[in-house]
């Protein structure tokens, strides 16, 4: 535990999480993680969407999106 937080490795913070925060500039969220989400999960970035997420990211999960009949919704 660092902090009082519960420290879990990506995969598993991923499928509990109801807010993500990332701010590692390294591309962390990638397109096979899309499926580890879940039906509603808040993404945020520190930094720009393309230090933090791979290129197909953004581009797959607003196709699950559709497929599902949610919004994306981007500032």
């Amino acid at each position: 535990s660092s902090h009082s937080f519960k420290v879990v490795d990506l995969e598993d913070g991923l499928k509990e999480a109801d807010v993500i925060i990332s701010c590692t500039g390294s591309k962390a969220l990638k397109n096979e993680h899309i499926k580890l989400l879940k039906k509603v999960t808040f993404i945020a970035s520190c930094t720009s969407k393309n230090d933090e997420f791979d290129s197909t990211f953004l581009s797959s999960l607003k196709k699950k999106n559709k497929e599902h009949d949610q919004e994306i919704v981007s500032y």
